[in-house]
Parts: C-alpha cells; structure tokens; sequence
C-alpha cells in the first residue's frame, strides 16, 4: 500500500510578478494544492532518470478523478505522459472552486517531487 501527502501553498509576489509581468501569463494558479504520492515499488527509469514505479501515471489519475468530483475542472496538462524537457513530471490541473476562485492541483510520486524541488528541473 502507498501513503500520500497533501501541502497547500499561496503563490508568491515575486512568483506572480515574474509570471504576470515578465511572461504575460495567466496565474491562475494563486491557491495551490500538491498530493504527493509514496511508498509504490519501482521499476526501471522514465524520462530524465527518474525511477518509475508501477502504476504512478494511473494512480495520478486516480487522484485528479477525486478532484474532479469536488471541483469542476477547467484545464489540465499531463508532464508524465508527456514530461518536460528538464525531466519534470507531475499532472496539473486547475478547478473552480465555489467560490469562482481558481486552485491548481500538482499530483505527483515522491520521486517527481524530488527532482521537481532540487533535480534538474528546480526552479533556478
């Protein structure tokens, strides 16, 4: 069996400016969410060297079809089916919540999170 956990994060200013101003993007990604998940046995390698475990995509899934019943959904990017250049993995998506506030959701495993926060694909 695996374990997950969940953090919730507040984007920054300096992240929101840099976004808004200095990419001209949208952030709609202000209130986030990240359901990290362990404990599922590996094997071999996906993109970039990141171990892979049975299952992490369909498990992923899992989770944002959770989320989904919750929220409704209103965009959505797969970076394990298709990762990023630098190797990042993770699904995101955003809802609308109630309250019309938009919520980003990044699901991920252990080892997508690893290298997201401190492998090649960290933010500089």
């Amino acid at each position: 069996a695996g374990s997950y956990r969940v953090e919730a994060r507040l984007k920054s200013a300096a992240s929101l400016f840099e976004k808004v101003a200095l990419r001209g993007k949208r952030a709609d990604d202000l209130l986030g969410l990240r359901v990290v998940l362990d404990g599922y046995r590996e094997y071999g390698e996906a993109a970039g060297g990141l171990p892979r475990r049975a299952g992490d995509h369909s498990r992923c899934l899992a989770v944002r079809q959770v989320a989904g019943r919750l929220w409704g959904e209103v965009a959505f990017s797969d970076y394990i089916a298709s990762p990023k250049a630098n190797g990042y993995c993770s699904l995101h998506s955003t809802y609308a919540l109630p309250s019309g506030t938009p919520l980003e959701l990044q699901v991920r495993t252990g080892a997508m999170h690893r290298h997201a926060e401190s492998g090649p694909a960290a933010h500089s």
